[in-house]
């Protein structure tokens, strides 16, 4: 994750659970986050200072956008998939309006193919195409689709030779490509 104090990143490690947990409850809880607010706005002398009030009115601000948002539908059908249910989640984020700019999320699966390769390729790949369609045919139904850009990439690298579990080892190569899904 990178951030500057003119970006700033938020890493969720769920679409419909977002939330800045605290150990205080309500009336206490609710003039916290005010105070959060009040204290992101002061002015400051000191850059140190000014980037703290910075991170803590951008904390807030994210909070108050992102509430509400876990409670989504979609317009078309996804897989029963973990990663599917992520997907059908940024289409919903995006439709809200939040500000995003890049997005990472992790394909479906795991690709350490050291055994048993072309049947775990084979299923996560689907999965993982599977998904992608679907969040293409969401972002279509919203009236959004020109708004995203799809990169598959790997750092993963495997090499040729199959080793002695029906597997390949790891390797030196990887690959990225920009995909448009088109109906």
């Amino acid at each position: 994750m990178i951030a500057t104090a003119e970006k700033p990143v938020a890493a969720i490690d769920s679409v419909d659970g977002y939330d800045l947990w605290s150990r205080v409850g309500d009336p206490v809880e609710g003039e916290m986050f005010r105070s959060f607010a009040k204290f992101g706005t002061l002015p400051s002398d000191s850059p140190g200072m000014a980037q703290v009030r910075r991170a803590t009115y951008q904390t807030d601000k994210l909070r108050q956008d992102l509430a509400g948002v876990g409670d989504f539908t979609s317009p078309v059908p996804y897989p029963d998939t973990y990663f599917a249910h992520k997907l059908a989640g940024l289409a919903a984020y995006i439709n809200f309006g939040l500000p995003l700019r890049v997005v990472t999320i992790r394909a479906a699966g795991g690709y350490d193919t050291h055994a048993d390769q072309a049947a775990d390729l084979q299923s996560n790949l689907r999965d993982t195409c599977d998904g992608i369609l679907a969040f293409q045919r969401d972002l279509e139904q919203r009236g959004l689709a020109d708004r995203v850009l799809i990169e598959l990439w790997s750092e993963f690298g495997r090499r040729p030779e199959e080793n002695g579990s029906l597997g390949t080892d790891h390797g030196a190569a990887g690959c990225a490509r920009p995909v448009l899904v088109k109906p």
